[in-house]
């Protein structure tokens, strides 16, 4: 169904299989919700919003997506399109993406480039074997959960306060020029080293159930910010059980730091 014809569009609620709004420039189309929240159970197969250009919100979670295109949406700063199945994403044209929720889809890629100011990515529960988000400075929260990611690119994310990768085959993470994360879970992954010496900010770092080596135990406390040079209070914590290097470790090189090990 194309409804690009119509003359006043406030805000579109749809319950069709395929929607195309592609090219509608109407400024009062700012916000479309085709979700099931809104409208009951929906089989929305395919979206086309391509080059709406006034359009800012869009609403099309639990349907039954399988394609989304939302290339030049270049007012777009919200977009819930989670519990669908798509197996691909790029919004790398929406330079104006605030929040990104994509969660719980077959997300195979995600395409993020260019994303300067989204300051929340939800991607868990995909299948991502990577994911780049250095363009995206403004980042503030990261979750890519439960995917089977084994490259994950955050070097550069200035603002990065929480990142949660839990649950992948990751061997290794770039939060290179992280300062502002101060929140890291990424346990139960194939970690065999972690170096967070520019994570100036950090405070908690959840690390169980990894490989971490001896040596990359002892590398990851030599890395960690110093916290508090008082060792009898911690006002960080370090959680390295699971790990092969947990018993023979150093962890008084954490603990000078003023980092709590558990």
């Amino acid at each position: 169904m194309n409804l690009k014809q119509l003359t006043s569009i406030e805000d579109l609620q749809f319950d069709g299989t395929n929607l195309d709004i592609s090219g509608c420039k109407y400024k009062s189309f700012k916000s479309l919700d085709c979700s099931e929240e809104s409208l009951g159970l929906l089989n929305l197969t395919k979206l086309n919003v391509s080059k709406c250009t006034y359009l800012a919100h869009i609403y099309c979670k639990e349907n039954s997506l399988k394609e989304l295109k939302v290339n030049g949406c270049t007012s777009l700063a919200y977009l819930n399109c989670s519990y669908n199945n798509l197996t691909k994403l790029n919004v790398s044209k929406c330079a104006s993406l605030n929040d990104l929720y994509c969660y719980n889809n077959r997300l195979t890629n995600i395409n993020v480039c260019g994303c300067t100011y989204l300051t929340r990515l939800d991607c868990y529960n995909n299948n991502l074997t990577m994911l780049d988000v250095s363009e995206c400075a403004f980042l503030i929260r990261l979750n890519c959960d439960s995917n089977v990611l084994k490259e994950l690119n955050a070097g550069g994310c200035i603002s990065l306060a929480n990142l949660y990768c839990r649950h992948n085959h990751l061997t290794n993470i770039n939060v290179s020029r992280c300062t502002g994360l101060t929140n890291l879970y990424c346990n139960n992954n194939n970690l065999t080293e972690l170096n967070v010496s520019e994570c100036t900010s950090l405070t908690l770092l959840d690390c169980r159930n990894n490989n971490l080596s001896t040596d990359g135990l002892n590398a990851l406390f030599e890395s960690l910010p110093s916290s508090n040079t008082d060792s009898l209070t911690f006002n960080s914590n370090i959680k390295i059980k699971d790990n092969p290097g947990q018993n023979t470790c150093n962890k008084d090189i954490a603990r000078d730091k003023g980092w709590e090990v558990s």
